[in-house]
């Protein structure tokens, strides 16, 4: 079927050839003053009128191409253009044609001639470029093959489908109108002063940033009146990329998909329009986890005990990290030497949790950030990712792409794996430096391992500028879990955090309480004893004594934190739920657990399969010489710590492939096991 009046529609283009085409003008008085802008209803080209709306066909640059397809969502003239001869500018949305989507693989059927496919996109052009009205109306409409077609004075296209033009997707436009149903309401226009006079005036209110400008142009287009046949939320979303024809005065300039970059015609220099200048986000440091951090609190306004209560608090950094310098100056003479050198490189950080692995990392950036402000070290971007955080391995390269990107661009994953080869294999002269920390790298582990590959082999690269410095929480991850071909490209520069000892905890707490006279000697000596000699972990020894500042509170104690007061917060924790199950557990059940434990440490993931830990326990059985249950016996101990909630046991059957995990923390268990002889060698082997 071809639409009723393409010969109507040539006799009028022939018309316009032959004779000179009437100048558009904008009729009756603005409706609206935003942005620089006077909007308007309707314009007017000789004896036609067009209304916003209307759907309309546009010139196009190729003169043996066809008309583009739009629905005209605004229209306005720039203020102090008035007495000049400007016709006024549109902003249309448009519809594709069944040519614009032959690229298209995606597509849900055969189009027909007279179909078209509405868009979220939509364009800025001159009032010129109309050619003349249409209509689209849905499909439903549509006659019947068949039927008797009407003759029309206006070309009628049917349209069914909605089409993604930046995914290359189609769905149908109910879609958009449940998407439109639940969009939240308008803001509320502030007043705010004009730039003309000193009063203040509503219609002068302007927005903050361009999305609530382009937010209310929209919503203008969408109360204006539509035709009775057109169906559909007027919308849009603008996308820098496509395609735009000629933007001439009688040429439109339209946006289209990527990948037909043939119909590009030339383009020729366009009015402007006004828009709110942008912020300028380049001046700011990305480094989200450090300015997110908080400072320690000074004693002013507070007594001893809320003092030393917020600076306890584990968010709470100190500037420089007692008992940490030897490994800052080898982490910070690293990175300098090969940001000064411009070449990219591997640091392997190892330590169990709590040593302060990511902290002083985070130190060593925020010093080299410091000394690039002042101009003592050439420019370096700073990017963190943290395994734990990221909901597959693959997103590692969105956050990275996100965080090297000049405006936090986010792609998916595949593309964004492809910009970072293409940045870091390829050579520019003005490329800069870029320092990535990725914690918990175990987490990014999968069965082929080619993230890992991807972000070792980086850095090795000539002109990649990348340097790498991961962090994991046991020492042999790479020779335990990773392939030789990953392993041999992280390099040999590793660098491991041992466990606190009591004496550096006694100097980690004291460096937070300085200045404040809050706890006693004796009270801190005996939580550092404690800690250390389970699991040396500096976040454990501030927890206690933050609880034990909030029992002497509660104890009506103004003074100091006595070490009756850190018992009584010991005795708290041994008295845990977990904690009493576990001690009151079975033997069995007790090396069931340190099996776990025994995989978790060796492997580096907080993950085991049921024949992991079997293999495990039969290990320790035949350790401490007590004979060996079967597998059936283990399968039920599995099951009751379970239902016991001491484990998270995958549910299903799924046999010696069941994947299990702790629901305690690790400290927990560390506690509760702290006799037990077969925890030894398991601590052995970390």
């Amino acid at each position: 079927q071809m639409p009723s009046s393409q010969a109507h529609r040539r006799k009028k283009k022939k018309v316009a050839l032959e004779q000179p085409r009437a100048v558009p003008m904008l009729v009756g008085e603005p409706i609206r003053r935003q942005q620089g802008k006077l909007f308007y209803e309707r314009f007017t080209v000789g004896e036609d009128e067009f209304c916003v709306g209307d759907d309309v066909l546009l010139k196009n640059s190729d003169p043996n191409a066809m008309p583009y397809v739009c629905r005209i969502l605004a229209l306005f003239l720039h203020e102090g253009d008035e007495d000049e001869e400007h016709t006024g500018f549109m902003k249309v949305q448009w519809f594709y044609r069944p040519s614009d989507v032959a690229h298209s693989k995606k597509k849900p059927c055969t189009p027909e001639v007279d179909e078209v496919f509405e868009t979220m996109e939509d364009d800025e052009n001159e009032l010129g470029v109309v050619d003349c009205k249409c209509r689209v109306l849905d499909w439903a409409k549509r006659p019947a093959k068949g039927d008797n077609i009407p003759e029309r004075d206006i070309d009628v296209f049917y349209c069914r489908y909605l089409y993604d033009v930046v995914k290359d997707r189609f769905g149908p436009r109910t879609q958009k109108k449940a998407k439109a149903a639940k969009a939240p309401p308008p803001k509320k226009v502030r007043r705010r002063r004009s730039d003309e006079d000193d009063s203040y005036s509503e219609s002068d209110a302007e927005e903050d940033d361009d999305e609530e400008e382009e937010g209310e142009e929209e919503s203008d287009a969408s109360s204006a009146s539509e035709p009775e046949d057109a169906e559909g939320s007027v919308g849009s979303e603008s996308d820098d990329g496509g395609r735009k024809a000629q933007a001439s005065q009688g040429t439109p300039k339209r946006k289209s998909a990527p990948t037909t970059p043939r119909k590009t015609p030339g383009r020729t220099p366009v009015r402007t329009p006004k828009r709110t200048p942008k912020r300028d986000l380049s001046a700011i440091m990305r480094v989200p986890t450090m300015s997110a951090e908080r400072s320690l609190p000074g004693p002013a306004d507070e007594d001893a005990l809320q003092s030393a209560r917020s600076r306890l608090h584990v968010s709470a950094v100190p500037k420089d990290l007692p008992c940490r310098e030897m490994e800052f100056v080898e982490i910070c003479t690293f990175v300098k030497e090969k940001i000064q050198a411009g070449v990219g490189a591997c640091m392997f950080v190892s330590g169990v949790p709590g040593t302060g692995k990511t902290a002083t990392i985070r130190n060593v950036a925020r010093a080299l950030v410091d000394e690039r402000d002042q101009g003592e070290l050439p420019h370096f971007e700073f990017v963190e990712v943290n395994g734990m955080s990221l909901t597959s391995p693959q997103q590692v390269f969105v956050e990275i792409w996100a965080g090297l990107s000049e405006q936090g661009t986010r792609v998916t994953a595949n593309h964004a794996m492809e910009l970072l080869a293409k940045r870091f294999t390829t050579a520019s002269p003005r490329r800069h430096c870029a320092v990535v920390l990725v914690d918990e790298l175990d987490q990014l582990c999968t069965k082929r391992q080619e993230i890992l590959y991807n972000l070792f082999d980086w850095p090795n690269h000539a002109h990649s500028r990348l340097i790498v410095v991961a962090v994991a929480n046991t020492m042999d991850l790479p020779e335990r879990v990773l392939a030789h071909r990953v392993s041999s490209r992280l390099g040999v520069t590793r660098l491991t955090f041992s466990p606190y000892t009591r004496q550096q905890l006694v100097e980690i707490v004291a460096s937070r309480l300085q200045g404040v006279d809050a706890f006693t000697s004796e009270a801190i000596e005996l939580c550092s004893r404690k800690v250390a000699a389970v699991s040396g972990d500096a976040r454990r020894a501030l927890d206690i004594c933050r609880r034990a500042v909030e029992i002497a509170e509660a104890s009506g104690s103004k003074t100091k934190v006595h070490i009756d007061h850190v018992n009584t917060t010991l005795q708290e924790m041994a008295a845990t739920p977990a904690v009493v199950a576990i001690s009151h557990s079975s033997l069995h059940e007790r090396l069931f657990l340190i099996a776990i434990l025994s995989h978790f440490t060796s492997s580096g993931i907080e993950e085991a399969t049921f024949h992991d830990a079997v293999r495990n326990h039969l290990t320790l059985c035949r350790l401490r010489g007590i004979s060996a249950p079967s597998v059936s016996t283990l399968a039920a101990v599995c099951n009751r710590l379970g239902a016991c909630r001491i484990l998270l046991v995958e549910p299903g059957y799924h046999d010696i492939h069941q994947r299990i995990r702790l629901n305690c923390t690790r400290e927990d268990l560390l506690f509760a096991l702290r006799d037990e002889p077969a925890l030894k060698s398991v601590q052995g082997l970390a």
